[in-house]
């Protein structure tokens, strides 16, 4: 068996400088990211200014997306001009950080940046302007110390003048050239007139030299003077205190913006340093790189995602405070999670030149590479690397085996059955929620893999605690029993976060011996919840229908009933006051689905969050709308007989539970219970929701008046 990468399987993405933007050959491969680089390449085309920061763990390639969302941001908008620069480059040091170096190093990669690109020339000359005051070593000249070194320069440029005619000797050729001239005129008699060649060769012997050595030397005098003043007068403007070297610089972001110049800095690398100092940089500048008319993309690890949580011997924030200053710096935040596994097997794909194997025998070499890899791009080109066994004539890496081995089954399997749970079941699709997607992924590749080099016989038990991490790995455990992985050794049934679960003790068989199913046949844990918490509230609704039918006719309900007739029983309960109609008809449909096993769309937040919604309403029913709704069942049965009653709280009206039963009214009249009663209060039944032991201290109260004051709990 015999796999042929290409030659440029392992260089990474480019910066997307204008060289090579245009190219078709262009090295390096990236593939997916659909929903983090969409959005970020949307951001980019439409902001003119603001500040990006774009996080996530070390490899999991920050650097390729952010260059791979530039590359398309610069082949629609070919005035994008982009301004690399890494950390070290933001000389924030182990002994803080050195604002002004941070500016200079800013105007520098601006400079180079700019250098070459065909922009406006004004704009060239005041980059480079800006850039020679930030290099400068000297300043703002005091006017009079000016004064007195241009009187300086004057005299010494006369005395070099001088000297360098000697020097040079062009005086002597001057005048020895004269001389040969006048002598050649005396003799030659060239000039027709003799008081010309008389003339003229006694103007050559001297004055003719003298004037032409005269106009040269004041002629030099002038010129030098003139470029002196030139430069001291431009040192005298420069005045290269930080604060005008960032207006300047701002200034300069205005003018390209002006131009239809989109400004983009990279700042690559963060992680690189200390958070403090990150923080204090952003500080220090944080209306330049968020109000400047330019771009400021950050790229950083996972720690620094929120700047706003204290670091080590950071005095504590002010418990009145809203928020940190720090929750403000960036205009948005992104956190690149690891990839899936659709794009492992898109950039798996696109860097094999040939392959012999089958469909399956490639799909389980690649996911065995993912496991070892965690599902990590960066540890994904170290696991091929070292699967290479040899080179072609082409300096193509081969890598070339006899066969699929167990052990590579074994790996393809558990990571099939961490991707199908996953990625199909667990993962959070909200970008808020990296933070739990990656715990999850880290716990149960970390869990897998110690299951993967465990002995046959090993004991492994269902974690105990709430977390979605340890729901994941009950739920992960359970498939591979169903794959023949795992035996089970005990049950213990438990409630974990109000839900009964069963959590087990399994034996690991020694191998995963059955293939992975493509849909998951079981119920999630989270799924498992919604399910109980939408049959409870309906047991409820069927509850109180057979108390009202069962008053009639004895007749009693089913869920059968239920859900066959709904609007039937679900909306009495409605016209006793209390909205169960919408909750039912919301949740029956995800009920269904995940009852029936059908495919669907949900994913857990909404699963999850449908679960709360019904738990919240069924208690709402029982704390708050309970006594209203047994009333109104009262009212309706009694309305046409002769007791015609009606309700109130107890609160508003002193008529009720007075008298004899004063001192029930006293100590219940503090959760104002509703009380339903004859008009003519000779009967009267108090409906009370709990407080059982309060009751309990009334019960000789409650039987001396019990022949018209009833208690119902």
């Amino acid at each position: 068996m015999k796999i042929v990468l290409k030659k440029d399987w392992d260089i990474p993405i480019r910066p997307p400088f204008d060289d090579n933007v245009d190219d078709t050959d262009e090295e390096g491969y990236f593939v997916g990211r659909e929903k983090e680089i969409k959005p970020l390449i949307n951001e980019i085309i439409r902001r003119k200014s603001g500040s990006i920061f774009v996080s996530g763990y070390r490899g999991v390639g920050k650097t390729s997306l952010v260059y791979k969302a530039l590359s398309e941001v610069k082949k629609k908008d070919k005035n994008t001009i982009i301004v690399l620069l890494n950390a070290a480059q933001l000389e924030a040091e182990n002994d803080g950080i050195h604002p002004r170096k941070i500016l200079d190093n800013l105007i520098r990669r601006l400079y180079s940046t700019t250098h070459d690109l065909n922009i406006d020339t004004n704009l060239k000359d005041n980059i480079k302007s800006l850039y020679r005051k930030a290099v400068a070593t000297e300043f703002k000249l005091i006017e009079n110390y000016q004064h007195l070194k241009l009187s300086s320069k004057e005299k010494t440029i006369e005395k070099s003048s001088e000297f360098l005619f000697s020097e040079s000797n062009l005086r002597n050729v001057i005048f020895i050239s004269s001389w040969t001239l006048a002598v050649v005129l005396q003799f030659a008699e060239i000039i027709p007139y003799e008081w010309l060649n008389n003339l003229i060769p006694l103007l050559l012997a001297f004055p003719i030299p003298f004037v032409v050595n005269l106009t040269y030397k004041k002629h030099q005098e002038t010129k030098e003077l003139e470029e002196e003043k030139g430069i001291a007068e431009e040192l005298y403007e420069f005045d290269n205190s930080i604060g005008n070297l960032e207006f300047d610089l701002e200034k300069i972001h205005r003018e390209l913006r002006k131009k239809d110049e989109k400004l983009i800095y990279v700042i690559d690398e963060l992680d690189k340093l200390k958070v403090e100092n990150v923080k204090g940089v952003l500080k220090f500048f944080k209306n330049l790189f968020t109000l400047s008319d330019a771009l400021f993309i950050f790229v950083a690890g996972e720690e620094m995602y929120d700047l706003s949580k204290p670091v080590k011997n950071e005095p504590k924030k002010d418990a009145n405070i809203y928020r940190a200053k720090e929750h403000t710096y960036f205009s948005s935040k992104y956190f690149l999670s690891r990839p899936l596994t659709p794009d492992l097997d898109r950039y798996f794909d696109m860097i094999v030149d040939f392959n012999n194997l089958s469909d399956g025998e490639f799909e389980t070499f690649k996911r065995a590479l993912y496991f070892e890899a965690n599902n990590d791009f960066f540890d994904l080109k170290t696991c091929i690397k070292g699967r290479v066994t040899d080179f072609d004539d082409e300096n193509r890496a081969l890598i070339e085996f006899e066969r699929v081995t167990n052990e590579d089954m074994n790996k393809a399997r558990l990571q099939k059955a961490i991707a199908i749970l996953f990625e199909e079941k667990y993962m959070s699709i909200n970008q808020t929620k990296w933070f739990e997607n990656e715990s999850m992924l880290r716990e149960v590749f970390e869990y897998a893999h110690r299951i993967d080099s465990s002995y046959s016989g090993e004991l492994f038990t269902d974690p105990t605690e709430g977390y979605t991490s340890s729901e994941m790995i009950r739920d992960f455990n359970g498939l591979l029993y169903k794959i023949d992985a795992f035996n089970i050794q005990t049950e213990t049934p438990q409630p974990i976060k109000g839900v009964q679960v069963t959590t087990r003790t399994y034996q690991y068989t020694g191998g995963i011996p059955s293939n992975v199913p493509n849909q998951l046949d079981k119920r999630m844990e989270y799924e498992e919840k919604f399910i109980q918490e939408f049959e409870r509230f309906c047991d409820y609704i069927i509850s109180l229908n057979d108390v009202f039918i069962g008053r009639k006719s004895k007749v009693k309900l089913s869920r059968s009933d239920l859900f066959n007739t709904p609007d039937k029983y679900v909306d009495q309960i409605n016209k006793w006051g209390f909205d169960a109609l919408s909750q039912f008809n919301d949740k029956l449909p995800l009920y269904k689905n995940i009852s029936n096993q059908t495919v669907y769309v949900h994913r857990r937040e909404e699963i999850n969050e449908k679960s709360a919604q019904i738990e919240n309403h069924t208690t709402t029913l029982l704390s708050n709308s309970l006594p209203n709704i047994v009333a109104n069942m009262l009212i309706g049965l009694y309305t046409q007989s002769e007791l015609n009653p009606q309700f109130q709280p107890l609160k508003q009206n002193p008529s009720l539970f007075s008298g004899t039963a004063n001192k029930i009214r006293e100590s219940l009249q503090v959760f104002n219970p509703t009380v339903v009663f004859k008009r003519d209060f000779s009967r009267q039944i108090l409906l009370i929701y709990g407080n059982i032991d309060v009751i309990k201290q009334l019960k000789t109260e409650i039987k001396d008046n019990s022949k018209t004051h009833v208690i119902v709990c």
